[in-house]
């Protein structure tokens, strides 16, 4: 569907809620991927640990940068609300645009299925009336699977209201429990989900292999220079009585 946050530092872009990382560009970057500050990129969400709020338009950008992290509220409140809707078709432009920017690609393979974000459903949160995160969704049966989730800046809830969000469908849906996938290098996302509740199902060993066959682009360093190897799934079992 990654923690201090600076948005300060210049860093590659990047979602810690997210969990797979592409890094062909951070290759040409840094030819020593031991050494070199990743990002992480291709399953589900809240990918690492630096951000830059850079979905925002430059007059909404103009007063975060250089902040620190807990200045970050104090701004959002000047910007407005927080809130969140259902993606429309007329986002579809701006989702690829994100995606390209938080990720580095609309596509994400997740147990060995390849999804095109930029084409699913989902919700947007908004700081101000601005498109801020993203989480996207797919719907197989009686389960919910949260394909991505991204935000542009820490600190605002969307990642939490996002997630909150998601459940909620997956009730509407009669999903009898939502699940996610993000990698073992990303300790960060794993707090994350840990404490709203979700609980780990399974760890894929060596799945990260099989998901470069699909997508090659996929690197093998993660967040903080730790190999990437394992899919971590998580999962939030729903009551039907709820």
């Amino acid at each position: 569907m990654q923690q201090e946050w600076h948005l300060c530092r210049r860093e590659p872009k990047a979602a810690w809620l997210h969990p797979v990382l592409n890094t062909e560009q951070n290759r040409k970057r840094n030819p020593h991927p031991a050494r070199a500050r990743t990002r992480p990129g291709s399953g589900t969400t809240v990918e690492r640990s630096q951000f830059k709020l850079a979905s925002l338009d430059s007059s909404a950008i103009g007063p975060i940068r250089g902040r620190r992290t807990s200045k970050v509220k104090e701004v959002a409140a000047e910007l407005g609300p927080v809130t969140i809707r259902e993606l429309e078709c007329s986002d579809r432009e701006w989702v690829r645009s994100f995606l390209a920017q938080q990720f580095g690609s609309t596509r994400v393979v997740t147990r060995g299925v390849m999804h095109y974000a930029d084409e699913l459903p989902g919700f947007v949160g908004l700081c101000g009336g601005h498109p801020t995160a993203l989480l996207t969704y797919s719907h197989k049966d009686d389960e919910l699977e949260v394909v991505t989730l991204h935000a542009a800046a820490r600190g605002l809830g969307l990642g939490s209201q996002l997630l909150s969000a998601a459940i909620r469908r997956a009730h509407d849906l009669g999903c009898r429990r939502m699940w996610l996938i993000t990698t073992n290098d990303n300790e960060p996302a794993i707090r994350f989900y840990e404490r709203r509740g979700m609980r780990i199902a399974a760890v894929h060993r060596g799945a990260i292999a099989e998901s470069r066959k699909l997508k090659p682009e996929i690197g093998f360093f993660g967040v903080d220079g730790r190999p990437l190897e394992d899919e971590i799934e998580f999962e939030l079992l729903l009551k039907s009585d709820e």
